[in-house]
């Protein structure tokens, strides 16, 4: 068994497994690591794959005899159908387009957390338990911190408020989302 101490670059620091046996073959190098992917490589990727499943999802509802149904329904059907396959054959252009021209959309844990949070302005919000501990008692009441609402998002951070009082700016990382 091999016992390879390696750090954070992935280059073997030092070789802590016992010495080879007899013809043992001994090769030291460091663990692979996949290339970060831009999100539109993999998008356009992704929307490749789908087109013939699309398609022929399309192709058989609009093999389906519909004679049973009202007309404005089947006339219903067969647009929104129709609407699906123009919109996903255009949706795969513009995904095209974009990677013509070289631009690259990369997501980042940071940039999902800023589209979800700025999706949630005016709702509800929580603070992390730990943050919300060493706020409680300091400057903010219990019941202050119970109910939490999101005002503003900006690039790395939040503006709350409670009670009538805004908190913050705060960092991203001390908000979370409130299911439901």
């Amino acid at each position: 068994m091999k016992l390879l101490q390696v750090d954070d670059a992935g280059t073997v620091v030092a070789d802590l497994s016992p010495p080879p046996q007899q013809g043992e073959l001994v090769i030291h190098s460091p663990p692979l690591r996949p290339a970060p992917r831009p999100s539109l490589e993999c998008e356009v990727e992704v929307h490749g794959r789908l087109a013939p499943r699309v398609e022929a999802h399309i192709q058989r509802m609009l093999g389906w005899d519909l004679s049973g149904l009202p007309e404005d329904t089947q006339r219903e059907i067969e647009s929104e159908a129709a609407s699906v396959r123009d919109s996903f054959r255009a949706l795969g252009l513009l995904l095209a387009d974009r990677t013509r021209e070289g631009f690259v959309a990369k997501t980042t844990a940071t940039s999902r957390k800023r589209a979800a949070l700025k999706c949630a302005v005016g709702q509800e919000v929580r603070m992390r338990d730990d943050v919300r501990a060493k706020m409680v008692g300091l400057f903010y009441s219990e019941e202050e911190l119970s109910c939490v609402r999101l005002v503003r998002v900006g690039e790395n951070s939040v503006l709350l408020a409670a009670a009538g009082r805004e908190i913050g700016p705060l960092p991203f990382a001390y908000v979370e989302l409130v299911d439901g």
